[in-house]
């Protein structure tokens, strides 16, 4: 394992405060980066998983336990409502052709998406982050998109992907640490959409249509897989001359594919509220593990 330059977190903060616009500050940043891109152990202990989070049961939360129904009963109703919710969802977009569009929120508290994807250990893992291609494990593969539809011919989509609002990290002790993860050119003063939120990662691809065609990207390498909000946008017009529209009422589900990194503690820790503090930019929080103690 690398050894880490010295940066006690007193330190760190008085640099962080002390750095101007101009050389100092990206100097500094590259430094930092330096030292979290470390932070992570050895790569043997490093684990990656990949999992598949579907819109219909994990977003919107159409089981069949909820629906209470079992077999094609259910996968006819769990069809006409997400259908529905399509409907409710999609806009007219810049070329005048349908978008669906909608936001979710993906979280490391209990009863959250992952939580809920994942049975067993979940309040185990830390550093669970989003890996990129082939980084930071040789297996590691992006995000990407599957539309499952009955419409045949569509070859692949065209669809968008954001990440925004308030990230979060569990470390190895429990605590759960949130924070807005802002882009260096935002943050330096350089060159930055002026209606684009400067913790806003995006990224565009190719879906996906029943399982073929697609590919994955690499845009959010490194980052924390719990977000308060994300963004999908799938694009109905054909993406190339000679594909078709795609319409949007005859998907049937929508499947969100994370490929993770992560980190295990041997054992769930049970902390006070007050072992968790931290602070960031301009704010302190409190959380800790399993709980809704939480400080601002």
């Amino acid at each position: 394992m690398s050894t880490l330059p010295a940066c006690p977190p007193t330190v760190c903060a008085s640099q962080t405060s002390t750095a101007r616009i101009g050389r100092r500050h990206p100097a500094f940043l590259q430094e930092l980066g330096t030292v979290t891109n470390n932070l992570g152990v050895v790569d043997a202990k490093i684990n990656q998983e990949d999992f598949t989070l579907s819109v219909a049961q994990h977003v919107l939360g159409l089981s069949d336990e909820f629906l209470g129904l079992t077999g094609a009963a259910a996968d006819a109703e769990r069809t006409l409502r997400f259908r529905r919710w399509v409907a409710e969802n999609t806009v007219t977009g810049a070329d005048g052709k349908p978008v669906l569009r909608f936001n979710f929120t993906t979280s490391l508290a209990d009863n959250g998406i992952f939580s809920n994807v994942i049975q067993q250990g979940y309040n185990r893992f830390w550093l669970f982050q989003i890996g990129g291609i082939g980084q930071p494990k040789a297996g590691s593969n992006g995000v990407g998109m599957n539309l499952i539809t009955a419409q045949d011919g569509l070859g692949y989509r065209r669809v968008a992907m954001t990440q925004s609002g308030t990230t979060h990290l569990r470390t190895l002790a429990g605590c759960i640490f949130d924070f807005r993860l802002l882009a260096p050119a935002a943050l330096v003063g350089g060159e930055w959409p002026v209606d684009q939120p400067a913790e806003a990662a995006t990224t565009d691809f190719k879906a996906s249509v029943n399982g073929a065609n697609g590919e994955r990207s690499a845009a959010f390498l490194g980052r924390p897989v719990s977000a308060t909000d994300w963004r999908v946008e799938v694009f109905a017009g054909a993406p190339e001359v000679g594909l078709p529209d795609l319409d949007l009422q005859q998907l049937t589900d929508i499947q969100l594919l994370f490929s993770t990194t992560r980190l295990r503690a041997r054992t769930p820790a049970r902390l006070r509220p007050e072992e968790c503090v931290r602070s960031d930019f301009s704010t302190r929080r409190r959380r800790y593990h399993g709980g809704t103690s939480r400080q601002s």
